[in-house]
């Protein structure tokens, strides 16, 4: 297995990351959804490449109508003559301005658009409804005693839904079905997730789901990259050395949430008030970019073993690489939106997976075909 250094997608609003890039991906991935008939994974990355392909011609529109253009577009960091560096040609024909290297590192402009556009893409294989069928797959004995638990629960006064004990029946259905979520269903899901947390965290593997992880897949599993280990041991860290402890801290971050938020409890002080935004800021400085360094690193890890071919992106996989990462971070859910750090993982990853191949639009597009 390739050992990775675990690097994180650069900031919005960077040089590496401009808004036009952003937003453009995002409008690729859009107009390639915009469609009356069902299409497959591998066609669905191409055609959303043909509309990134397609808004970059529009340049210099990407920022939107009415403002300044980019003077330039980079050309194509990888091997042979992309389309797109012809289009660029042109319009310097035409009074366009010089070229210039852009959306730096590893690539320049064109390979910084297929990563963007890859990792978007990502995003979108997996969903919350992955995570929850396979944990209940990966622990049905906790899954089924935590609904037991809850109906023994007197102070709970909750009777599980049937349905729940029936494990043929996947969890996405039953979210997807009209009306609340069945009874039981965040009790069992959060005993489940808290198991998984525990045990990725305590194994030397670095994954908590290895044994329902899809097909064909590389056994045994490979111990824990020297990458994992360290982010791991970064996140015990700047828990350890925050100001307040995690408890604490998520205590005092949802009473003063509270109090501002319910007209019948008194507003907060001003000394609560500066407590809590320097609580905050210590945790957005130092754990909250721990935990992203986490599960981007368990991300990389989960997806090059479940992916027997590593230049291939399977949605299978992605889902099962993402609920990896998003279970590295589970204890820190009442604090931040895992969801959303665990989808800047993905994002990571895709972006230097596409920049270390210097994998321009063409690249993407060819290498998806084959998918």
């Amino acid at each position: 297995m390739t050992q990775h250094t675990t690097r994180i997608l650069p900031d919005y609003d960077s040089a590496e990351r401009p808004p036009w890039l952003v937003h453009g991906a995002k409008e690729a991935l859009y107009a390639a959804l915009q469609t009356e008939k069902s299409i497959d994974w591998s066609e669905f990355v191409v055609r959303a490449c043909d509309e990134m392909a397609a808004a970059a011609d529009g340049l210099p529109g990407f920022p939107g109508p009415g403002s300044d253009p980019p003077s330039a577009v980079g050309r194509q960091a990888g091997g042979g003559t992309h389309q797109l560096a012809t289009r660029a040609d042109a319009r310097r024909e035409r009074g366009g301005g010089a070229a210039v290297e852009t959306c730096t590192p590893g690539g320049g402009f064109e390979v910084a658009m297929a990563a963007e556009l890859l990792g978007g893409i990502a995003t979108r294989a997996a969903s919350p409804y992955d995570a929850n069928d396979l944990c209940r797959t990966a622990f049905p004995r906790r899954w089924d005693s935590a609904l037991d638990d809850a109906a023994a629960d007197p102070h709970a006064a909750l009777e599980p839904d049937p349905v729940l004990y029936d494990h043929s029946v996947t969890l996405r259905s039953v979210c997807e079905a009209e009306g609340p979520w069945p009874a039981g269903m965040y009790e069992a899901l959060d005993a489940v997730m808290d198991l998984a947390n525990f045990v990725g965290a305590a194994s030397s593997l670095g994954l908590s789901l290895a044994h329902v992880a899809p097909s064909p897949v590389v056994w045994p599993p490979p111990e824990a990259s020297s990458a994992l280990d360290a982010a791991r041991r970064d996140l015990d860290s700047a828990l350890t050395g925050t100001l307040v402890s995690q408890h604490e801290h998520t205590a005092m971050l949802h009473s003063y949430l509270s109090a501002r938020d319910n007209p019948d409890v008194p507003d907060p002080s001003p000394a609560e008030s500066e407590q809590v935004e320097a609580s905050v800021r210590d945790w957005y400085g130092s754990v909250v970019p721990a935990a992203v360094r986490l599960a981007t690193a368990t991300f990389a890890h989960a997806y090059e073993w479940a992916s027997v071919d590593t230049d291939r992106w399977d949605p299978a996989v992605i889902a099962y690489a993402h609920t990896e990462a998003y279970l590295s971070i589970h204890h820190l859910r009442q604090i931040t939106d895992s969801y959303d750090l665990t989808n800047g993982a993905v994002c990571s990853y895709a972006w230097w997976w596409c920049h270390d191949r210097r994998l321009d639009l063409a690249g993407l597009q060819e290498l998806a075909s084959t998918w």
